[in-house]
């Protein structure tokens, strides 16, 4: 938990993760055929890098964070919005 007892942005990405019964490795998987359909290579989340947003505060890139929103089907802006934009 992060302040207050309060979920950081990355812990609540790991529980919709886990929600929906996905691996880190599954959502590379599918983030880097998201990125091969789209022909945009910085739309492929990569498991350690995954791993350090859920873990390690690290702030998911825009590209990222639209991979993501597709992946687990949820709005990007509410993403964002847990990122404080």
């Amino acid at each position: 938990m992060g302040k207050r007892g309060r979920r950081t942005p990355g812990q609540r990405l790991r529980a919709l993760r886990e929600n929906l019964g996905l691996t880190i490795g599954e959502v590379q998987r599918r983030t880097q055929r998201l990125a091969k359909v789209r022909n945009a290579p910085q739309l492929a989340v990569w498991k350690s890098r995954l791993s350090d947003i859920e873990t390690s505060g690290r702030t998911p890139s825009i590209y990222a964070l639209s991979a993501l929103a597709q992946t687990y089907n949820v709005d990007i802006h509410e993403l964002l919005r847990w990122y404080g934009a």
